[in-house]
């Protein structure tokens, strides 16, 4: 036996083969015995102690001390302080000693005291004892194996759940010789997972038990740590906290994995007890076994938390961590522009630190980006003020002349400071850190990301009316509800306002927690945890809200292992239809009575207007079919509806031009099921009306009126006069309908009624003018916007928002925390610019190409006008679009006229933009996508510019059309699923596709192929968040993609993908083929693994 002793420093000390005596004295010792029988002791100060193999004693000592005890039968003691004991294999006996002690025994039937103080005991695998001693202790129950505790005390103690939570478990009182104990049960297997000695039954309630552990505390942190567990599906996070007592470089490597785990540092600087996304300093989410590494990051002196979470299988562990004093050495970066310390290319993320103050005032770094990207940077580990700024030495002189900081973070005292960039054009910047009072290390990170400002930006959608089943697991994302939890997110379609929404969350595996919330604003808008006391299942119900967005949180009550498992997602919707109408009826009219009411659901598309909706049944294909609609009480509209669709087929305001009565008459077609909607012109009209269905034999169909006889009726002589000579070309056109609107307008100081019923004459009858649709609808939008009493700048302001594109979107756009980078939520204010260039730069029409996104999560929608061109596998392929020519019309005096479709009812809307388009005032680049590429608005190549306009069109429609207050930009930048970006496009309704079997509207290869072969129908495909990792960084987490293509070449399917951004991936070297151009080629069974939201197709 060799005896082996350190001195009053921190020693690493190591034993031999044999069993050694190790004795550690003063100082912060690693100790650590080999294969022998070892006695090893810590003695003074935080020590680390391995007993390794044999049958070993060890003793911590004074201080906060950590003991493994390794294989063998081990006698483990913490003594004073609070100290971590494991057992981990064979037959333990672990004594905590003072203080409050975390002891595990590991594998092994481990006898366990927690002695004097607050301690954690667990048991873990095997059939424990567990004795807690003097204090408040928790004795730890998991289903790894059935304990015996010997002296809790309900009054005083309490059990600990891991991977398990309190409704899983039966409780009762023994009986026989267990008559005076409590015996605790798994409820489902009848297991029993622990014996309490001596203890009623009936004094153990839900308030004795606790779901929230504490994390491991490894107190001060100095020198080199190494620790080994384990991460599974019992017990899926390990949380370690530490402190540092100086600046400190840290490093840390998370090793040893025979499965996937991620690693995660923060810093809880509101000190709530919850993870932010602000307090996350670094994440380490490498793919498989790879191990997680950061090394030399520069932390000031404070307390951390450091995270190892399971992502997918099991595995054990080893975690290294090493901590240096960080001291001031010779100054590394540059003292001006010309000296910067050059940093080379930016790709992804660099980091760096340093000191400044004491007679070094400020730092510089040089970097160059090669490609547009959004750029963000950090400083922190500061322990006095300083500053940072971004710098773009524009004119090349050496100096930081006005207008060159692109970014400053002025934060008070330590703070950490942050800066943003939308979008960075490529080129040279530097970087300059500032003291500001006294002298402090810093850690600077530069992030380049070649990405939106949103983490998710695709959500799989639930209908009204539907049944998902579903599971939540450790890959999913985390919850904005506590640290350890997962969430699936839905998106709800098809709700119509008015409607009552009841949304239903069954799990016979976890706790279901459910939350209904605006998906425009994160609002709460209903929430539900249990149904009733006992059942764990979650319901709620709301009232669909005129154009709000919903969305379906599906995530548990409990964290870890027990929120995890299968559940059943269900939604109901309160029916739409109030009667019916038989079309057969040939003896007599058919009449139904109604009255509009502010109870009444409201009309899709609108939402302003109350309807009551009936279904026309026994209808014969081929059948002529009228319907009339006449109230005394209101200006009524009727309209014709697909039942299956929603589209309507056929509206009417007024029968004629002298009467607000609408009339209908159609043909019947086969296979088309018919709705009849009553509703009003003007908004929030209500009274009784009478709906008929004329019989045969008494359909009376008037002609048309000519164009001429139209304007005849016109009763406004100035209208009547500017129509008569604009229609003598047989068209009413653009520039005729502003001419005409700008005479009415003019005339006696605004606009009257008789001029709007005029105006609304020349809506029901566009067809005999020969008037564009584009132009109805704007006349439409602007009569019903003005009043009697509208004056003429009013007016005229209604004609250059919907005819001239002179009121652009609201100038902002919000990012919410992002959880996948740490970034807080953040405002970015832009401002608007002239867009130079040809729509389609110096190609005949659009091509797929020209569509790269940028700061605004919109891919969806790009990936939808991808979506629209004929199938090619490559940029070289110059398909062409139809829907997208029709979809933009110039109108030549630099604005344009861009048609979208509402998703309720298919109808065509149109929006007017002029070349004003969104900047990022900081960079004056665009911030959203960009021309081909092109970012400068100048445009000095001429790329394409349709892309920019069109997404500023729909920017603006969806702000004019959406939830009122909801700027424009968060409208369409917040993600979107699979079909509604579509449906807007096309103007047919789309679906959801899935790739598991025994669902409905199950895809395969063949679906993609066949769709994509017929020609008119269009395929997009989305991402799940953690694609990343299963792709290696090919494939984009929560991102949408064009599908361009699918056939079989030497036996094997395949499917092409495009990327919305223009490139393949933000991570180098993972591209394929050319990686700036956004085409990837997967074989069909990677692409059914990569894209787990399945297809939208139209």
């Amino acid at each position: 036996m060799a005896n082996i002793t350190g001195t009053e420093g921190n020693d690493l000390l190591n034993g031999t083969p044999e069993g050694d005596r190790i004795l550690g004295l003063a100082g912060n010792d690693t100790l650590i015995g080999f294969a022998g029988d070892d006695w090893l002791s810590g003695n003074l100060d935080d020590d680390l102690i391995y007993g390794n193999q044999g049958n070993d004693t060890a003793y911590g000592g004074r201080g906060q001390d950590i003991i493994y005890g390794g294989r063998g039968i081990d006698w483990l003691f913490g003594n004073l302080g609070n100290d971590v004991l494991h057992g981990n294999r064979d037959d333990d006996i672990l004594y905590g000693g003072k203080g409050n002690d975390t002891v595990r025994g590991g594998k092994g039937n481990d006898r366990i005291f927690g002695d004097r103080g607050n301690d954690i005991l667990y048991g873990d695998l095997g059939s424990n004892t567990l004795t807690g001693g003097e204090g408040s202790d928790i004795f730890v129950l998991s289903r790894d194996g059935g304990d015996f505790f010997t002296d809790f005390d309900p009054q005083e103690d309490r059990i600990g759940l891991d991977g398990i939570n309190f409704n899983d478990l039966s409780i009762h009182q023994g009986t026989g010789d267990r008559a005076n104990d409590t015996i605790i049960r798994d409820r489902q297997s009848g297991t029993v997972l622990a014996i309490l000695q001596n203890v009623d039954a009936n004094d153990l309630d839900s308030d004795k038990f606790v779901e929230d552990l504490p994390e491991i505390d490894l107190g001060i942190l100095s020198g080199t740590r190494s620790l080994q567990d384990r991460v599974d599906d019992s017990n899926p996070i390990d949380v370690y906290k530490f402190d540092l007592a100086v600046p400190t470089s840290f490093s840390v490597r998370l090793d040893g994995l025979s499965a996937d785990a991620d690693l995660l540092l923060a810093q809880d600087l509101n000190n709530n007890g919850e993870l932010e996304a602000n307090e996350i300093l670094f994440v380490s989410a490498e793919g498989g076994t790879t191990p997680e590494v950061k090394e030399n990051y520069v932390l000031a002196n404070g307390t951390y938390y450091l995270l190892v979470e399971q992502y997918e299988g099991d595995t054990d562990y080893t975690l290294t961590l090493d901590a240096v004093p960080f001291l001031r050495g010779p100054d590394r970066a540059g003292n001006s522009l010309a000296t910067a310390t050059d940093l080379g290319v930016l790709v992804n993320e660099l980091s760096f630190n340093d000191w400044i103050g004491n007679g070094d005032p400020s730092d510089y770094y040089r970097f160059s980006i090669s490609q547009a990207t959004s750029f963000t940077m950090y400083l922190s580990a500061l322990i006095a003020d300083a500053d940072v700024e971004l710098i773009q030495d524009r004119n090349n002189n050496g100096i930081v002349d006005e207008g060159e900081v692109l970014g400053r973070s002025e934060e008070a005292g330590t703070d950490p400071e942050y800066v943003a960039v939308a979008r960075l054009a490529p080129g040279t910047y530097y970087v300059r850190v500032l003291e500001f009072e006294g002298e402090t290390p810093y850690q600077l990170d530069l992030l380049a990301s070649r990405d939106s400002a949103i983490a998710t930006e695709i959500y799989p959608t639930i209908d009204t009316n539907q049944t998902i089943q579903g599971a939540l697991e450790s890959s999913d994302e985390a919850n904005p509800l506590r640290l350890g939890t997962r969430k699936d997110e839905y998106q709800l379609t098809d709700a119509i306002a008015g409607q009552v929404i009841t949304v239903n969350l069954n799990s016979t595996e976890f706790d279901t927690y459910l939350q209904i919330f605006n998906t425009n604003t994160g609002e709460i808008i209903a929430e539900n945890d249990d149904i009733a006391e006992g059942n764990t299942n979650s319901s709620a119900s709301f009232v669909v809200q005129p154009n709000v967005d919903y969305g379906v949180r599906v995530t548990s009550f409990a964290p870890q292992d027990a929120g995890r498992g299968q559940y059943t997602l269900t939604t109901q919707a309160s029916n739409p239809i109030v009667g019916t109408l038989r079309a057969n009826n040939t003896v007599a009219n058919e009449v139904a009575s109604g009255e509009l009411s502010a109870t009444d659901l409201l009309a899709p598309g609108d939402n302003t207007r109350f309807k009551d909706s009936y279904e026309l049944t026994n209808v014969t294909v081929g059948q002529q079919i009228q319907i009339q609609l006449a109230s005394a009480a209101f200006d009524t509209v009727l309209q014709l509806v697909n039942a299956q669709t929603g589209a309507i087929l056929q509206e009417n305001d007024d029968a004629n031009g002298s009467t607000t009565n609408s009339q209908l008459t159609f043909t019947a077609q086969a296979g088309v099921q018919y709705l009849v909607r009553a509703t009003s012109y003007e908004a929030n009209q209500t009274g009784p009306y009478t709906l008929t269905v004329v019989r045969p034999s008494a359909i009376v169909t008037t002609p048309l009126p000519t164009a001429n006889q139209v304007a005849s009726q016109l009763q406004s002589s100035i209208l009547r006069t500017e129509v008569t000579n604009r229609i003598r070309d047989n068209v009413l056109d653009r520039n005729d309908a502003i001419a005409i609107l700008q005479a009415g307008g003019r005339s006696g100081g605004g606009i009257d009624a008789t001029e709007l019923k005029d105006l609304k004459l020349l809506v029901n009858n566009s067809s005999q003018l020969n008037m564009p649709d584009s132009v109805r609808y704007f006349i439409d939008r602007i009569a019903k916007d003005a009043t009697p009493t509208t004056n003429t700048a009013e007016f005229e302001s209604f004609i250059g928002r919907w005819f001239l594109g002179s009121e652009p979107p609201t100038p902002v756009f919000s990012q919410d925390d992002r959880t996948d980078t740490g970034e807080a939520a953040q405002d970015f204010e832009l401002a608007f610019t002239t867009l130079q260039g040809p729509l389609f730069g110096s190609d005949p029409s659009a091509r797929i190409g020209h569509i790269h996104q940028g700061q605004l999560g919109d891919c969806a929608f790009l990936a939808a006008l991808g979506a629209t061109f004929k199938p090619q596998r490559d940029d070289s392929g110059n398909q062409t679009s139809d829907i997208i020519n029709s979809m933009i019309v110039d109108n030549g005096d630099n604005t344009f006229t861009v048609r979208f479709y509402d998703t309720a009812t298919l109808q065509a809307q149109y929006v007017t933009v002029d070349r004003q388009v969104a900047i990022a005032p900081n960079t004056g680049n665009l911030f959203g996508a960009s021309a081909a590429g092109e970012v400068d608005p100048s445009n000095p190549k001429n790329w394409a510019t349709w892309v920019p306009l069109i997404e500023r069109a729909y920017a603006q429609w969806r702000q004019e059309t959406g939830q009122k207050g909801i700027p424009g930009y968060n409208a369409i930048g917040q993600g979107d699923n699979l079909t509604d970006p579509l449906t807007r496009i096309v103007g047919r309704r789309a679906q959801t596709y899935t790739f598991e079997t025994g669902r409905n509207n199950t895809a395969d290869f063949s679906t993609i192929q066949s769709t994509l072969a017929a020609g008119g129908m269009f395929v997009m495909t989305g991402t799940a968040s953690g694609v990343d990792r299963i792709s290696e960084g090919l494939i984009v987490g929560g991102h949408a993609y064009t599908v361009t293509d699918a056939y079989i070449e030497g036996g094997q399917a395949r499917v092409v993908v495009r990327n919305p951004w223009g490139v393949d991936t933000n991570v180098p070297g993972m591209g394929q083929g050319d990686p700036s151009d956004g085409f990837i080629n997967l074989a069909y069974n990677d692409f059914s693994r990569f894209f787990t939201l399945g297809l939208g197709v139209v």
